[in-house]
């Protein structure tokens, strides 16, 4: 049965050795069948607190292992981390707000570190004819510097046009005809 106390209702209650097992616990609600805890509110929170400067830890386990997935924030240094596969250290955000991807010590916005032996550290698709990364600072406007792929080509943009491409034979070849600068020198495009 349930025990209601000011819209909390708990199922299952044991006790053994000043330990208490609730099988399920619902605030504000009568728990679902399949949630343990269920919370139901106009602003849900959730408070994991540590006593001193240790980390406070949530840890997803299995019938083979209490750990393999772990989301911590140490209080010492102030930084998330995520962990997988009884793996730490997969996704960090340090206190700065950098994230680390395979890094666990980031030092610029982001920062991805492919393990030795892997050569390709990001991927980027998109499912429409070209897929681009976009470069702005606080001057640029939108999608005017971008880099991309088209098929097998590499694409260059500058001023919001596609200017350069490489094909997929190493040629590097303008988007249009007319000429351009090198240095100093104008050459035309039959030039070269």
């Amino acid at each position: 049965g349930h025990t209601n106390l000011d819209n909390v209702s708990i199922a299952g209650v044991t006790t053994s050795s000043n330990k208490v097992q609730v099988n399920s616990l619902g605030v504000g609600i009568v728990p679902d069948d399949h949630m343990h805890l269920h919370i139901l509110s106009a602003n849900p929170r959730i408070l994991i607190k540590s006593t001193g400067t240790n980390s406070s830890k949530i840890f997803f386990g299995d019938s083979s292992s209490n750990d393999p997935g772990v989301i911590e924030y140490d209080h010492t240094n102030n930084r998330m981390r995520f962990g997988t596969n009884n793996t730490e250290d997969r996704l960090i955000i340090d206190s700065s707000g950098h994230l680390g991807v395979g890094d666990d010590n980031p030092d610029t916005r982001l920062s991805v570190k492919a393990a030795t032996g892997t050569d390709v550290v990001g991927k980027f698709t998109s499912t429409d004819a070209n897929a681009w990364i976009q470069f702005r600072d606080n001057t640029t406007t939108d999608t005017a510097v971008m880099v991309g792929a088209n098929g097998n080509n590499l694409l260059f943009r500058a001023g919001s046009n596609t200017r350069w491409k490489i094909d997929s034979s190493g040629h590097f070849v303008p988007n249009s005809p007319g000429s351009f600068n090198i240095g100093s020198t104008t050459l035309e495009i039959g030039d070269i």
